[in-house]
């Protein structure tokens, strides 16, 4: 899998050939998982995303919303694990339930 058209319309430019050149050390399930993170960019206030590689070969996402509260997901092949500062929500969820993750960070 390479870097998608959602993936670099929600990352910056930098963000995007960053990921690029990382690809050969993540799992394609982790960025198929990244994918639908990023389908709900706008759910998740995402404002200028970073991305990192785990010690798990997985792609994990922070940013800072517009009330400059820290968050993360790190995408799995199978599930997302996410913390959000404000208010704290974390869990971990399987990626077909990624709408209640989406829901825990309204409540």
């Amino acid at each position: 899998m390479n870097v998608t058209p959602l993936m670099r319309s929600v990352l910056s430019s930098e963000t995007a050939k960053r990921l690029e050149e990382l690809l050969p050390l993540v799992s394609s399930g982790s960025l198929a998982a990244l994918e639908i993170v990023c389908e709900h960019a706008d759910d998740f206030g995402m404002v200028n995303p970073r991305i990192y590689v785990t010690d798990n070969d997985n792609v994990q996402i922070e940013w800072e919303d517009t009330c400059y509260h820290h968050n993360e997901i790190e995408c799995f092949p199978d599930r997302f694990e996410y913390f959000f500062e404000g208010p704290v929500v974390e869990g971990s969820v399987p990626i077909k339930l990624i709408e209640d993750v989406v829901a825990d960070l309204k409540r």
